[in-house]
């Protein structure tokens, strides 16, 4: 009898394991926050715990930290160990961050680009697991009239924007960079995707993810295109002797793709920008294609209708919130490929949005539950959810009390108790509002505290 009981529980625990890798597969987004004025926030205890805080409260999984070679990365490490450590504690990811519009090789050359990479690589190296960048992504647009030509010290327009492929030049003498327009944009875009692979090379080889943010309009079907005079038929690139769409190049290489959807109009408007890149990828293997990432306008002074904060009735992290739902839902379903959202960004706009972001406590360490060793809880899927949790409890700490509080520490709801003989349960979250929710469990043995996420 009791060795059929076991069996028993052997096969409802590995069901339950598959089922709950299963849902956490489906419904776990990612949702990132750029920040660019590293140098106001790490080392400044009060604006880290600001930031922190606001991640945790917004379920911001990931921060996109804007690094410089000559800033105290290297030269002074500390602060960023531990902030970094600070982050790691609340299951916040720390990417290293960089981008401007001369870093392609085609004057200045990449190399002050790939030298911020080696310095993140180089902190790595010299810090513990939990200190450590997971990878880098790069910022880099290239279509601005802004873009610096340093041989000249002048901002040129090397890309010819308000020019469609077609009424480019071939005449010799109408180039910046080349002979002529035609070829301007072409080494262009070359170049971009040859810095994409030198850049993933180098993180590769360090353990470390690369990343990208790229222009939606590059596909050709946007309602942001202008910079391409209105074409409808995506850019292309030639690289190592293959011509094909530039977005389908850069896809080659990075182990994450942002498109800059940025329209608080969802359904006519973000999802026609990212139906190209996630038609792509989602035809390819699961195992080897990018993380597709869509994103979010913040910052003020943008536009109406393309940023949240200049847009009427829409200027709240609230609204944000809804909008981020919205890109969930309608850039979830049918899109394997689909993993997130990304939020530009920190200092311009989200810390400023309604409510403004003013906590500046100092955040607890909550782990998520991969980082816990030892718990009462061998399972919790799906984290985020929707509405209910699957627990797993491990039977070795016999009756378990669940608990779930808000992250102010007032109790919510409560499981009185669970028995060993009873070891799958499943805790309906539909009266509670989107946010952060601790899950306590309770037994004669220990305690542990589990952060959760309802949509």
């Amino acid at each position: 009898m009791k060795s059929a009981i076991l069996f028993r529980r052997i096969l409802i625990f590995f069901v339950f394991a598959l089922l709950s890798n299963a849902l956490l597969a489906a419904n776990t987004y990612r949702k990132s926050l750029w920040v660019w004025n590293t140098v106001d926030i790490v080392g400044i205890t009060s604006e880290e715990n600001r930031l922190i805080n606001e991640c945790i409260s917004s379920a911001i999984t990931d921060i996109y930290l804007f690094i410089q070679y000559n800033d105290e990365l290297v030269t002074s490490k500390l602060p960023y160990q531990k902030f970094i450590e600070k982050c790691y504690c609340n299951n916040i990811r720390i990417w290293g961050m960089n981008g401007y519009r001369s870093y392609f090789s085609d004057q200045c050359g990449p190399s002050y680009y790939f030298s911020i990479i080696s310095s993140m690589v180089t902190y790595n190296s010299n810090s513990t697991s939990k200190q450590r960048f997971v990878g880098f992504s790069g910022d880099n647009e290239f279509n601005q009239v802004d873009t610096w030509d340093c041989t000249i010290q002048a901002k040129v327009n090397v890309f010819h924007s308000g020019l469609t492929d077609a009424a480019l030049s071939t005449t010799a003498g109408t180039g910046f960079w080349k002979s002529t327009q035609k070829q301007d944009r072409d080494s262009l875009l070359t170049d971009w995707v040859r810095q994409t692979d030198l850049a993933a090379k180098i993180c590769h080889q360090a353990g470390l993810e690369y990343g990208v943010a790229s222009m939606n309009w590059i596909t050709g079907k946007s309602f942001t295109n202008a910079a391409m005079g209105n074409q409808t038929t995506p850019l292309y690139a030639k690289y190592k002797g293959v011509t094909k769409e530039l977005y389908k190049h850069i896809i080659d290489y990075v182990d994450e793709y942002i498109i800059m959807s940025y329209h608080s109009n969802v359904v006519s408007k973000v999802v026609p920008m990212c139906k190209d890149v996630l038609d792509y990828t989602n035809t390819l293997h699961a195992a080897t294609r990018p993380r597709v990432m869509s994103a979010v306008e913040t910052h003020c002074g943008v536009g109406a209708y393309v940023s949240y904060c200049d847009t009427q009735n829409s200027t709240s992290k609230n609204d944000v919130a809804y909008g981020i739902s919205q890109h969930f839902s309608y850039l979830g379903t049918n899109n394997a490929s689909y993993s997130g959202v990304a939020i530009h960004d920190w200092k311009g706009g989200y810390q400023i949005l309604a409510p403004a972001s003013a906590n500046t406590n100092a955040p607890g360490c909550v782990l998520g539950i991969e980082n816990n060793e030892t718990s009462t809880i061998d399972y919790l899927a799906p984290n985020p959810t929707n509405d209910k949790i699957v627990l797993q409890l491990n039977n070795t700490f016999g009756e378990v009390i669940v608990t779930v509080s808000g992250i102010d520490g007032e109790k919510l709801l409560t499981i009185n108790s669970f028995s060993d003989g009873n070891l799958n349960q499943e805790i309906d979250l539909k009266t509670l509002n989107p946010g952060i929710y601790m899950l306590k469990t309770t037994s004669n043995l220990q305690e542990n505290t589990f952060k959760i996420i309802k949509l």
